[in-house]
Protein backbone atom coordinates (compact mmCIF):
# COMPACT_ATOMS: atom_id res chain seq x y z
CA UNK A 1 0.00 0.00 0.00
CA UNK A 2 1.45 3.67 -0.92
CA UNK A 3 1.51 5.89 1.76
CA UNK A 4 1.71 9.47 1.23
CA UNK A 5 4.51 11.41 3.69
CA UNK A 6 3.44 14.54 5.54
CA UNK A 7 5.71 16.05 3.04
CA UNK A 8 4.05 15.52 -0.12
CA UNK A 9 1.14 16.23 1.33
CA UNK A 10 1.63 19.30 2.57
CA UNK A 11 3.53 20.25 -0.40
CA UNK A 12 0.35 19.53 -2.50
CA UNK A 13 -1.80 21.56 -0.21
CA UNK A 14 0.57 24.23 -0.95
CA UNK A 15 0.22 24.42 -4.60
CA UNK A 16 -3.35 24.20 -4.37
CA UNK A 17 -5.11 24.57 -1.15
CA UNK A 18 -8.15 24.03 -1.95
CA UNK A 19 -7.16 20.38 -2.81
CA UNK A 20 -10.12 18.05 -1.21
CA UNK A 21 -8.15 14.99 -2.00
CA UNK A 22 -4.87 16.24 0.02
CA UNK A 23 -7.19 17.63 3.18
CA UNK A 24 -8.90 14.55 3.73
CA UNK A 25 -5.99 12.41 3.47
CA UNK A 26 -4.39 14.43 6.14
CA UNK A 27 -8.10 14.25 7.79
CA UNK A 28 -8.22 10.51 7.31
CA UNK A 29 -4.19 10.60 9.38
CA UNK A 30 -4.46 12.46 12.38
CA UNK A 31 -8.46 13.05 13.00
CA UNK A 32 -8.19 10.13 15.73
CA UNK A 33 -4.76 12.04 17.26
CA UNK A 34 -6.68 15.10 17.38
CA UNK A 35 -10.07 13.45 19.03
CA UNK A 36 -7.67 11.91 21.09
CA UNK A 37 -6.17 14.71 22.57
CA UNK A 38 -9.04 16.80 22.55
CA UNK A 39 -11.25 14.25 24.49
CA UNK A 40 -8.35 14.57 27.10
CA UNK A 41 -8.22 18.12 27.72
CA UNK A 42 -11.92 18.31 27.71
CA UNK A 43 -13.26 15.37 29.13
CA UNK A 44 -16.18 15.70 26.70
CA UNK A 45 -17.00 14.25 23.13
CA UNK A 46 -18.81 17.00 21.68
CA UNK A 47 -16.59 19.39 22.62
CA UNK A 48 -13.44 17.01 20.88
CA UNK A 49 -15.54 16.91 18.21
CA UNK A 50 -15.58 20.77 17.71
CA UNK A 51 -11.88 20.85 18.35
CA UNK A 52 -11.32 18.59 15.32
CA UNK A 53 -13.59 20.22 13.26
CA UNK A 54 -11.82 24.14 14.25
CA UNK A 55 -8.14 22.59 14.27
CA UNK A 56 -8.84 21.69 10.18
CA UNK A 57 -10.53 25.13 9.76
CA UNK A 58 -7.64 27.16 11.41
CA UNK A 59 -4.92 24.77 9.50
CA UNK A 60 -6.92 25.77 6.16
CA UNK A 61 -7.00 29.06 6.69
CA UNK A 62 -3.13 29.30 8.28
CA UNK A 63 -1.20 27.15 6.41
CA UNK A 64 1.55 29.47 5.69
CA UNK A 65 2.63 29.23 9.01
CA UNK A 66 3.71 25.81 8.77
CA UNK A 67 7.47 26.31 8.86
CA UNK A 68 8.37 22.25 8.58
CA UNK A 69 6.33 20.37 6.29
CA UNK A 70 7.54 17.11 7.80
CA UNK A 71 5.97 18.41 11.15
CA UNK A 72 2.56 18.90 10.29
CA UNK A 73 1.40 16.34 13.26
CA UNK A 74 2.96 18.67 15.43
CA UNK A 75 1.32 21.65 14.30
CA UNK A 76 -2.25 19.96 13.99
CA UNK A 77 -1.77 18.93 17.48
CA UNK A 78 -1.04 22.11 18.61
CA UNK A 79 -3.94 23.84 17.22
CA UNK A 80 -6.00 21.42 18.79
CA UNK A 81 -4.13 21.69 22.45
CA UNK A 82 -5.21 25.42 21.94
CA UNK A 83 -8.36 25.26 21.39
CA UNK A 84 -9.35 22.70 23.59
CA UNK A 85 -8.07 25.18 26.06
CA UNK A 86 -9.54 28.17 24.38
CA UNK A 87 -13.23 25.91 24.69
CA UNK A 88 -12.71 25.35 28.40
CA UNK A 89 -11.92 28.88 28.62
CA UNK A 90 -15.06 30.14 26.98
CA UNK A 91 -17.40 27.16 29.11
CA UNK A 92 -15.79 28.27 32.55
CA UNK A 93 -14.27 25.05 32.50
CA UNK A 94 -10.79 25.99 32.74
CA UNK A 95 -8.58 22.98 34.60
CA UNK A 96 -5.14 22.18 34.55
CA UNK A 97 -3.95 19.84 32.21
CA UNK A 98 -1.75 16.83 32.69
CA UNK A 99 1.21 16.40 31.52
CA UNK A 100 0.79 12.86 29.77
CA UNK A 101 -1.98 15.13 27.84
CA UNK A 102 0.97 16.96 26.09
CA UNK A 103 3.10 13.82 25.28
CA UNK A 104 1.52 13.55 22.14
CA UNK A 105 2.87 16.53 20.76
CA UNK A 106 6.48 16.37 22.49
CA UNK A 107 6.12 12.44 20.55
CA UNK A 108 5.17 14.23 17.40
CA UNK A 109 8.06 16.53 17.94
CA UNK A 110 10.57 14.10 17.84
CA UNK A 111 9.00 11.42 15.68
CA UNK A 112 8.81 13.49 12.34
CA UNK A 113 11.38 11.67 10.43
CA UNK A 114 9.91 8.03 11.42
CA UNK A 115 6.17 7.99 9.67
CA UNK A 116 6.56 4.60 8.74
CA UNK A 117 7.91 3.37 11.64
CA UNK A 118 6.55 -0.13 13.22
CA UNK A 119 4.10 1.60 14.90
CA UNK A 120 2.75 3.33 12.65
CA UNK A 121 2.55 0.66 9.49
CA UNK A 122 0.13 -1.85 12.72
CA UNK A 123 -1.99 1.41 12.97
CA UNK A 124 -2.35 1.72 9.07
CA UNK A 125 -2.63 -2.11 8.74
CA UNK A 126 -5.28 -2.46 11.25
CA UNK A 127 -7.72 0.41 9.83
CA UNK A 128 -7.13 -1.62 6.45
CA UNK A 129 -8.28 -4.99 8.27
CA UNK A 130 -10.63 -4.15 11.18
CA UNK A 131 -14.22 -2.90 10.69
CA UNK A 132 -16.64 -0.59 12.52
CA UNK A 133 -16.40 0.06 16.10
CA UNK A 134 -13.50 -2.57 16.61
CA UNK A 135 -11.64 -0.22 14.13
CA UNK A 136 -13.25 2.60 16.18
CA UNK A 137 -11.70 1.72 19.42
CA UNK A 138 -8.24 0.05 18.34
CA UNK A 139 -7.11 4.27 16.84
CA UNK A 140 -8.88 5.78 19.58
CA UNK A 141 -6.69 3.36 22.16
CA UNK A 142 -3.63 3.24 20.35
CA UNK A 143 -3.64 6.42 18.39
CA UNK A 144 -5.71 8.58 20.15
CA UNK A 145 -4.00 7.08 23.69
CA UNK A 146 -7.47 7.18 25.20
CA UNK A 147 -8.36 4.84 28.16
CA UNK A 148 -10.80 1.98 27.82
CA UNK A 149 -12.94 4.44 30.20
CA UNK A 150 -12.70 7.47 27.94
CA UNK A 151 -13.06 5.36 24.88
CA UNK A 152 -16.40 4.56 26.40
CA UNK A 153 -17.43 7.71 26.91
CA UNK A 154 -16.53 9.56 23.79
CA UNK A 155 -18.59 6.78 22.05
CA UNK A 156 -20.43 5.64 23.80
CA UNK A 157 -20.04 2.40 23.64
CA UNK A 158 -20.60 0.06 26.96
CA UNK A 159 -17.48 -0.30 28.82
CA UNK A 160 -17.35 -3.64 28.58
CA UNK A 161 -18.12 -4.12 25.06
CA UNK A 162 -14.96 -1.82 24.50
CA UNK A 163 -12.56 -4.58 26.00
CA UNK A 164 -13.93 -6.91 23.67
CA UNK A 165 -13.86 -5.11 20.99
CA UNK A 166 -10.18 -4.48 21.45
CA UNK A 167 -9.86 -8.29 22.12
CA UNK A 168 -11.12 -9.35 19.09
CA UNK A 169 -9.17 -6.61 17.26
CA UNK A 170 -6.11 -7.71 18.91
CA UNK A 171 -6.68 -11.05 18.15
CA UNK A 172 -7.23 -10.62 14.39
CA UNK A 173 -4.21 -8.60 14.10
CA UNK A 174 -2.19 -10.84 15.71
CA UNK A 175 -3.44 -13.72 13.14
CA UNK A 176 -2.51 -10.92 10.48
CA UNK A 177 0.90 -11.90 8.47
CA UNK A 178 1.63 -8.03 7.81
CA UNK A 179 1.67 -7.29 10.95
CA UNK A 180 3.62 -10.61 12.15
CA UNK A 181 5.99 -9.99 9.47
CA UNK A 182 6.49 -6.28 11.04
CA UNK A 183 6.45 -7.35 14.33
CA UNK A 184 8.77 -10.24 13.99
CA UNK A 185 6.72 -12.61 15.87
CA UNK A 186 7.23 -11.16 19.21
CA UNK A 187 4.26 -9.86 19.74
Amino acid sequence: MFQWDDDAIVEKLRSAKDNEDSWQLLYEKYAFAIIGLAYKVTKDHHFARDVLQTTFTKAFQKLDALKNNAAVKSWLLSIAFNESRQILRKNGRETIVDLEVLEPLMDASQDVDSSLDEENEVLAIAKQCLKGDERRVWVLRHQGALSYNEIHKATGIPLNTVRSHLRRAKQKLEKSPQVMAILGGSR
